[in-house]
């Protein structure tokens, strides 16, 4: 297992598409960030170079479907198109995974977290070592998408706001796409990812780069819903508070 080779091999993958395609350049930037956070976690973890270089791969290739995605669709929409689903078709179904990893060892760990890497939530049924590295992915991802919200999007929140959205936020949990129905509701779901982050190392990495704090101050508010951002936001920081003690 060798991270720089798979990288080879996921640039040799990657030249069948767009990349002057600025949602193509995005993922591809998003790629690499991820599979270098990663890196941070495990070393973080004080877990073995092995670990780091599957930690980085997975990274690598977590987002490998969403390049078809845009090809076909030209959004980051998984209602109809999952894009994880279709990354491990393509990884596992269609072998495509013998190009980045030859042995087949490590193929249940990466499997599941590519699979679930974008899910609601982890399933409860597996193992210690390959849940850990779901986590990793995961923190590292949500990470990122942070840096990418705050940098690539200004945001309105203006519209209004259904009240179960509200209530599932007060609940400390991840929000379900499928209950999302407009832009405003949206940003309160990418605020409730925090509640997801497993490890207090990924916390640092978000205060250290201020990805959070610059999403917050990349969105404009109305005045109808001031009092609810203000209480979304004070919800996010005690999180980080919390969990950098």
């Amino acid at each position: 297992m060798d991270y720089n080779k798979a990288s080879i091999a996921f640039e040799n993958y990657i030249k069948k598409y767009d990349l002057k395609n600025d949602k193509i350049k995005l993922k591809y930037k998003h790629t690499y960030q991820v599979a270098q956070i990663s890196e941070l976690l495990v070393k973080s973890l004080n877990l073995s170079n092995e670990d780091i270089e599957l930690a980085k791969i997975i990274g690598l290739l977590h987002d490998i479907g969403r390049f078809e995605q845009i090809k076909r669709f030209d959004n980051f929409k998984d209602k109809n198109f999952d894009h994880a689903d279709y990354g491990i078709k393509i990884l596992f179904e269609d072998n495509l995974i013998k190009k980045f990893v030859l042995e087949n060892k490590y193929d249940e760990i990466i499997y599941n977290a590519i699979k679930h890497h974008n899910k609601i939530s982890i399933p409860n049924n597996l193992d210690e070592r390959t849940s850990m590295f779901c986590k990793i992915i995961r923190d590292a991802d949500k990470i990122d998408i942070y840096r990418v919200l705050s940098r690539e999007y200004e945001e309105n929140f203006i519209e209004t706001i259904d009240n179960k959205i509200i209530n599932n936020f007060r609940l400390n949990k991840v929000i379900n796409h499928d209950l999302i129905n407009n832009r405003t509701e949206k940003i309160i779901l990418d605020f409730a990812l925090i509640f997801d982050i497993n490890y207090k190392q990924s916390f640092k990495i978000l205060k250290d780069k201020n990805y959070l704090e610059d999403f917050i101050n990349c969105i404009n508010v109305s005045d109808n819903n001031k009092n609810i951002f203000e209480e979304i936001v004070n919800s996010v920081r005690k999180v980080m508070e919390e969990n950098l003690c």
